[in-house]
This record gives C-alpha cells, structure tokens and sequence, in this order.
C-alpha cells in the first residue's frame, strides 16, 4: 500500500514538473551549433520574430538612445546593425512572459558579449535573409536627425515583383496557411540582398492592405526636447515604394497586425528605428506607381 502511494506521489509530481516544463520545449526543432561559436538566447516580442524559423540567416538590429538624454526627443534615437548573417538555432514561446518568444542565435564568443550589452541599451530587432544571401557591405548609423535634415534618399528601392496572381491569393488566404507553407511562399517572394522585416502595426491602420501591395510608411515624432515649453510633432515619410511580402493577424496582440516588409539595408535600420521610436502610418501605392522622391518633413508651423 505504502509503495503505491509513493508511486502515485512520484507520477503526480512528475505530471506536474511535465506540465511546467511543457511550454519550454515548445520550440520548433533546432539547429545543431557549430564548434568555436556560442549559442545566445534572447526574448523577443512575437511578432518581431513570426517568420524566423530554426536554420534562418539574420542579421540583428539595435536601436539605442544617442548622447546623454536619449528619452528627452525622437531624433535622439538611432538604429545600427551590429551583426550580420547569424544563423537561428532554436526558436519557442516564452514560458515566462506571453506574447513573446525565444530565439537562439549561433555568435561569436565576442559578439555575444557585444549582443549582450546592446540587449541592455536599447532594443532589438531581426531581419531575415533570404538563405544564401552573401551581403556584407559597411553599414551606416540610422538616426532621426540624419533623416530630417536629409530628407528620404533611399539608397535602392526594392524592386520584387510577384510572379502570378497566385502568391497573392495564397497571402490574402493567410489566415488559413500553415506557418510551414507560408514562410515558403514568403521566401519564394524574397530574392538576395533584401532583407524582410516583420512590424506589429494597429489593425486598423493596414485591414485594406494585401500582400504584393506596395505601400509608403510615416512616422510621426516630437521635434523638441521633453523640457521644452513648445513641442510638436514632426511627420516624416521614411520609407517609399515599400513591397508588402505578407500581412496577417497577429496571434500575440489583439487589434495588431503583422506586416512582412521586403527592404535594403538601409530601409531595414530605418523601418526599426521608426516602430521603435514613433507613431507610424502606413500609406497605400497604386499598382503600377513606383516612383519615389525626396519629401520634406510635415510640421503645423508650416501650414501657419
């Protein structure tokens, strides 16, 4: 009797040790690391990371404040790709905190240490590859002033047209995709030296927006200091003829959706220093429209 209670003790604790530890292993298969590198683990909101997957290629953005009060205006804020071409180990939801995810990434030791301190100093980002991707060019600071002095000089428009109308029916059908299927149809839309970039963005503000659309993005900002008497806001179109890869609802916030955003390099560091650090908008293109200009910043002072 004594043994049957000892062991109807022992499946119930470890029914319970299962349960709990259940979540963590709800990750998709990894990817085995290789000698000399480092796997790090970092959480990430879920939608930032829906379409990153085990074996993917990413390079990691970081957005941070600059000079000694970086909270006190959005030009203060910049946006850096600090590594480059990481490969994803493992991918789960975090058990700890919901609405967000755990992704492993294959670094060097040095990196680590660098992704480490960036993790503590602002907030980052992931942008995938496409697989094979080679791309290594120096990278420049993205910063608001930068943006507003020069105004939208993109270095290369995204030119990926889809191939049929069917990628399109297949991206409006998301909702009843398989993540398998649509991270294929997606990958099957990007082409080397585009990265993608994954935005959680109000419902609201992109429901008439369809995969293989070409949109414009706003971002809107404080153009004074939080201890000026007088601030307002500056709008600004940051990014221009940009190619929509996906949009679906996202399974971690209500009322958001996720936007899949074929960018260059350049445009990429932009699109996370504008979701991090500001209100943005999102403007639909005409299909055939892909011209792109140089627009001065919009402030009330003047309309005055």
């Amino acid at each position: 009797m004594l043994k049957k209670v000892k062991r109807a003790l022992f499946l119930s604790v470890f029914t319970l040790v299962a349960a709990r530890v259940q979540p963590l292993l709800a990750a998709e298969a990894g990817v085995p690391l290789k000698s000399g590198y480092r796997g790090i683990s970092l959480s990430f909101d879920s939608d930032r990371v829906y379409y990153i997957s085990p074996g993917d290629m990413v390079d990691v953005i970081a957005v941070y404040g600059l000079g000694a009060d970086p909270s006190a205006a959005g030009n203060d804020w910049g946006a850096a790709t600090v590594l480059k071409m990481n490969t994803v180990l493992a991918v789960g939801r975090s058990a700890a905190r919901p609405g967000q995810s755990v992704v492993q990434l294959q670094v060097e030791p040095l990196g680590g240490e660098y992704l480490e301190t960036f993790s503590h100093s602002g907030d980052l980002w992931l942008s995938l590859r496409k697989k094979g991707d080679i791309e290594d060019n120096p990278m420049q600071l993205s910063t608001w002033r930068k943006l507003l002095e020069t105004g939208l000089t993109p270095l290369l428009p995204a030119q990926l047209p889809l191939k049929n109308d069917e990628a399109v029916k297949q991206g409006q059908a998301a909702d009843k995709m398989v993540r398998a299927s649509v991270l294929a149809s997606v990958e099957s839309r990007m082409r080397e030296a585009f990265p993608a970039l994954s935005l959680s963005i109000a419902s609201d503000k992109v429901m008439f927006v369809r995969p293989g659309d070409r949109i414009d993005v706003l971002a809107t900002i404080d153009g004074g200091r939080v201890t000026d008497a007088k601030k307002q806001k500056i709008t600004i179109t940051v990014l221009q003829n940009i190619l929509v890869l996906d949009n679906r609802r996202s399974e971690a916030h209500p009322g958001q959706n996720v936007l899949l955003l074929a960018l260059n390099f350049a445009e990429v560091q932009s699109a996370a220093l504008a979701a991090d650090t500001s209100d943005i908008q999102v403007m639909l293109r005409e299909k055939s429209d892909t011209e792109v200009h140089a627009i001065d910043p919009a402030l009330l002072d003047k309309m005055r």
